[in-house]
């Protein structure tokens, strides 16, 4: 593995934060992962791994263990969204990052849609996989389940495999022992719950009027975790966004429709690489 990435590390916040970087090309694209997520550990899938070398063939990929999780400094405090931003800031600072395309899976798609939205001059474009503008439903957003039934469907059963069931159940059980180890590299349950509550308290809706950057919203129609509902509200919201959804493959865009996930990102990010938007003031001034 160590001829194909460098690890680095660097500094947000006063926390380390880890990332690797697959690849060469002049074009980088930053990758921010979902809720479960190990730099290392991640890569004893074969599937993940192929997704990861599949990308790095168009793009120098860029993906980070957030603050909290994997390979970066353990955080005991629940972060906010825009401590979650920060340490994409603090990765294209250490990589003197000048424009860049951005990737966002599961929670890492709230999180880069309202980094997009906020960093007009730095991010050409966005790709979300398996997105939501909220995680847990209330009275105008049901496209989600209650916060008590999150948090029952993943801490009660962390560290034995349960989330494979919701993330990718067309590969259970044969990916349990993979996905019990995984989650118990990736924090403990005290984290996770904080985590949880991050996740409880994001709401999107409001900024996605405001991205004037192109968005391409990718979700399949069998998704458990997250339902394609919520990719439809993203693309319908955003302007000009493009919307894909694919018959099968569940949460995880390395399985059955990898492939076709790669190729079409590439499509979309070597078609929008070249737009120039100006930053938008008034959101930035809004959110910090």
């Amino acid at each position: 593995m160590e001829e194909e990435y460098v690890l680095r590390y660097t500094e947000s916040g006063g926390l380390t934060i880890a990332y690797q970087v697959w690849g060469s090309s002049k074009d980088t694209l930053v990758y921010v992962p979902g809720m479960i997520s190990h730099l290392e550990a991640g890569l004893e899938d074969s599937e993940y791994l192929s997704w990861i070398r599949e990308l790095s063939k168009s793009f120098r990929l860029i993906i980070f263990d957030k603050r909290g999780q994997g390979l970066s400094d353990r955080d005991s405090s629940a972060p906010n969204l825009e401590e979650r931003m920060d340490d994409i800031s603090a990765i294209v600072a250490a990589e003197n990052l000048d424009r860049f395309f951005l990737f966002g899976l599961s929670e890492g798609a709230a999180i880069s849609l309202v980094y997009a939205a906020t960093h007009t001059t730095k991010v050409k474009s966005v790709a979300v996989f398996g997105g939501t503008a909220k995680f847990t439903r209330v009275d105008d957003y049901k496209f989600v389940p209650e916060y008590e039934v999150m948090v029952e469907n993943m801490l009660s059963s962390w560290g034995t495999g349960k989330s494979g069931h919701y993330f990718c159940p067309q590969k259970m059980p044969e990916k349990k022992a993979f996905f019990a180890k995984l989650e118990r590299m990736v924090c403990n349950p005290k984290t996770l719950q904080g985590i949880l509550e991050l996740l409880s308290k994001i709401d999107v809706r409001p900024t996605l009027p405001d991205i004037n950057v192109p968005v391409l919203v990718l979700h399949s129609r069998d998704d458990a975790t997250i339902s394609k509902l919520n990719g439809r509200y993203l693309a319908d919201n955003i302007p000009g966004a493009k919307y894909i959804e694919y018959p099968i493959g569940g949460h995880l865009p390395w399985y059955e429709e990898r492939k076709n996930i790669v190729k079409d990102l590439t499509i979309f990010f070597s078609k929008t690489g070249n737009n120039i938007h100006s930053a938008d003031r008034n959101l930035a001034t809004i959110l910090f």
